[in-house]
């Protein structure tokens, strides 16, 4: 529009006369524009303000005039050309102008309302969802799930909320679990202990011996359920410190067979192992030796006569494979062996094998619980070099 404006102005060429020096207007794009005031008065003034542009009042108009020296012809003839535009058309150029400006703004502005309108549904409003639901899941209240359906990190990252919420409950319904089966394990023996000292208040019992063996005994199942949550709490909150060194892990294995060498005398039940030279490998010795002991408690248990052991070597792994002659397991009771879930006790309480597998699981290993293929249950561990 600018370019449209000065294409539109009113041109008037003056040449100057070499016999007078006097300038005459030889041609005028605006045929009935009158110049009221002579060209010579008109330089002089672009003389003395020194500007390129003056204003100029040509009747009851206004104009901007400008002025430009030219040669018109070869033979060095001088002339000058008087450029007028209205400064009504100025005005209205500028006006239009603005209007122009602001339309674009508003443009802008809504094209940038529209932008952050789709932003907020596509990444703030799933954000927003996401943050209300970890409140929520921080309380507990696992009711409500949600997926963004933005193929994008923010779909990564609901969907490991709802697996992290997912987490959460399972590990909420198995504390609760847990909770019942310790209250049961430990309600048992209260209930001896409360049954034996009312005998000897009320001098039922003629000898104490008898009671106070079985309420030593009783204090001794619950001293050691004790130790034994206090110890997984320990290997779950990753407090218990692990001291790893190399180790032959067969050293490690005989000594736990030794310290439950007598109970398997008592019981009569047969353990069959074969010592063997094993590659030293990175562990920490007292609790591996914690893991088998209650991995051999539980065999002892409930083997019938015989339990084997076995250690299979190779170039990345130890594999330590210990099995019993028992009834085995409930196929429905296996999931729930290594959380401390299942009705199956391991070492007088029900969170034995959840014990072996917090420590070979700090070891890098895997602890594997089943069924033989001809009965009695098989525990594997294994250990990687």
């Amino acid at each position: 529009m600018l370019y449209r404006t000065l294409s539109n102005s009113t041109n008037l060429v003056y040449k100057k006369n070499t016999k007078n020096n006097a300038f005459e207007l030889i041609y005028a794009s605006d045929k009935d524009l009158e110049i009221p005031v002579r060209i010579e008065e008109l330089l002089q003034k672009f003389i003395e303000t020194k500007q390129r542009v003056i204003d100029l009042s040509i009747g009851e108009r206004d104009y901007l005039c400008a002025v430009t020296a030219v040669q018109l012809d070869q033979d060095g003839t001088n002339g000058v050309v008087v450029s007028l535009i209205s400064a009504d058309k100025i005005k209205q150029t500028a006006e239009s102008s603005i209007i122009i400006m602001v339309e674009a703004f508003v443009l802008l502005l809504v094209i940038s309302s529209l932008i952050s309108g789709l932003l907020f549904r596509r990444i703030a409003k799933p954000i927003a969802i996401i943050t209300e639901l970890t409140k929520r899941y921080a309380k507990r209240d696992f009711a409500q799930t949600y997926t963004a359906n933005t193929n994008d990190e923010i779909y990564d990252l609901s969907v490991a909320v709802s697996k992290m919420a997912d987490s959460l409950q399972s590990q909420d319904e198995a504390r609760d679990k847990l909770f019942r089966q310790i209250s049961h394990e430990i309600k048992t023996p209260l209930t001896t202990i409360y049954g034996y000292a009312e005998g000897l208040k009320t001098g039922v019992f003629e000898n104490i011996d008898e009671p106070a063996e079985a309420i030593m005994r009783e204090s001794l199942r619950i001293q050691k359920i004790t130790e034994n949550i206090i110890f997984l709490s320990k290997l779950e909150s990753k407090v218990e410190i692990f001291a790893f060194e190399e180790h032959n892990i067969s050293e490690i294995l005989e000594r736990a067979i030794e310290s439950i060498e007598n109970l398997a005398i008592i019981k009569d039940i047969d353990i069959i192992y074969t010592p063997q030279q094993i590659e030293h490998i990175c562990l920490d010795a007292e609790k591996m030796q914690c893991a088998l002991t209650n991995i051999l408690s539980n065999c002892i248990k409930y083997a019938k006569d015989c339990i084997t052991i076995e250690v299979l070597d190779s170039d990345d792994a130890v594999k330590i494979i210990i099995s019993d002659n028992g009834k085995g397991f409930n196929v429905e009771h296996i999931d729930d062996l290594l959380s401390g879930l299942s009705r199956v006790k391991s070492n007088g309480s029900g969170i034995g094998l959840s014990i072996v597998n917090e420590i070979v699981e700090a070891h890098g290993g895997r602890f594997i619980v089943g069924n033989k293929s001809i009965g009695g249950a098989e525990f594997s561990i294994v250990l990687k070099k």
